[in-house]
């Protein structure tokens, strides 16, 4: 169900709210950009 989505795709399916700064969802994905590789 969420294999192969987005994080906005998944926060839109399950209505889940990003409460995130932009600057801190920046370093959050800077941080674990290995994940996607």
């Amino acid at each position: 169900m969420i294999k192969g989505k987005t994080p906005e795709e998944i926060r839109k399916t399950f209505n889940i709210a990003n409460d995130f700064s932009p600057e801190e969802e920046a370093q959050v994905r800077e941080e674990n950009k290995w994940c996607e590789e």
